[in-house]
């Protein structure tokens, strides 16, 4: 990474994180954050990591919709997905997809561009299934518990969120008929275009096995959120889980995917704690309460892909040597 601009983007990232975490942080006791950890109930906890397993599980089954055969061995398809989020957590500039497309690459004899278009789909497919979560789950928002919402706001929100639904239930139409209609608007609409046709291309059993892992996956990721929430109690024998349902924790899970996308540290650090803190703040939790399941739910994650990661690393004798990759 010798280009200054890219270090730049780099510690621009961090600056983010760094500002976000100082922000969640400042107000925070952390003889209370100790308690809650001490009095959280870790059995129900590890449901969220084995949640987040089953959809790594997937992610190495779908991936073979998306590519063209002959298909990689689960183990390659396995590995290339395990370093490469590895790499998210400890290499900046999200290079991490780049390196993904260059594990399966470097280990058979298929283009590099071949598998980033793949992972690019999948991409596609993950952002469909987050708005439609979020839409979803603005649209079943409880205003009795969404209490600290300004009634103006909510309103606006659950009206989002049905233009989210419709706009993902209308997508088959548009992927047909867009292509041509956004070619007349220049080089914007050709790239547009372009996106359609790629979402296009994936038809028949293999947008059947996309769409039915995509569906599974995104489950197993409210999962993971509603068991974390439930580990972390408000009140003696009511947890964050109780208070927030299955609908919160879907609100939660898209307000977080959304803060990711956003420029981080590896690790997403900050941007993480930041929207599934905003998540939970709709529902009237304080910092107080919100700060350790944060804390707890991002390390757990943190630390699972690390380890996953760092096995498909010594399985493969992979050497993370980026240099010319993110030149």
């Amino acid at each position: 990474m010798k280009s200054p601009k890219k270090w730049l983007q780099a510690m621009a990232g961090i600056g983010v994180s760094v500002a976000l975490l100082w922000w969640l942080l400042r107000d925070v006791h952390p003889g209370e954050v100790k308690a809650a950890l001490l009095a959280a109930d870790w059995r129900i906890f590890l449901l969220a990591p084995a949640s987040w397993f089953t959809t790594w599980l997937l992610r190495s089954v779908r991936w073979r919709f998306l590519l063209e055969p002959p298909t990689p061995p689960y183990r390659l398809r396995w590995d290339a997905n395990a370093i490469g989020f590895f790499a998210l957590m400890v290499l900046p500039l999200r290079i991490g997809e780049v390196l993904r497309a260059a594990v399966l690459s470097r280990e058979e004899p298929r283009p590099f561009a071949a598998c980033a278009a793949s992972i690019v789909l999948e991409r596609i497919f993950d952002m469909i299934a987050v708005l439609l979560l979020l839409g979803g789950a603005l649209l079943t928002l409880d205003p009795a518990r969404a209490s600290v919402v300004n009634p103006t706001l909510l309103k606006a929100m659950k009206t989002m969120g049905a233009l989210l639904a419709v706009g993902v239930l209308a997508l088959p139409v548009v992927v047909r008929f867009g292509p041509a209609f956004a070619r007349r608007f220049g080089r914007l609409g050709g790239h547009a275009a372009t996106f359609l046709e790629a979402v296009g291309a994936v038809r028949g059993l293999r947008l059947a096995g996309t769409l039915a892992t995509t569906v599974v996956i995104w489950i197993a990721n409210v999962a993971a959120f509603y068991y974390a929430a439930r580990a972390f109690s408000v009140h003696p024998g009511v947890s964050i889980g109780d208070e927030i349902g299955w609908a919160g924790s879907a609100f939660m899970l898209g307000a977080t995917c959304l803060a990711i996308a956003a420029p981080s540290s590896p690790g997403f650090f900050g941007t993480f704690h930041a929207g599934a803190a905003a998540g939970l703040a709709v529902y009237g939790f304080g910092k107080n309460e919100i700060i350790p399941f944060v804390l707890a739910t991002h390390m757990a994650n943190f630390l699972m892909t690390l380890a996953l990661g760092g096995e498909a690393i010594l399985h493969r004798g992979w050497k993370l040597d980026m240099g010319e990759t993110v030149e």
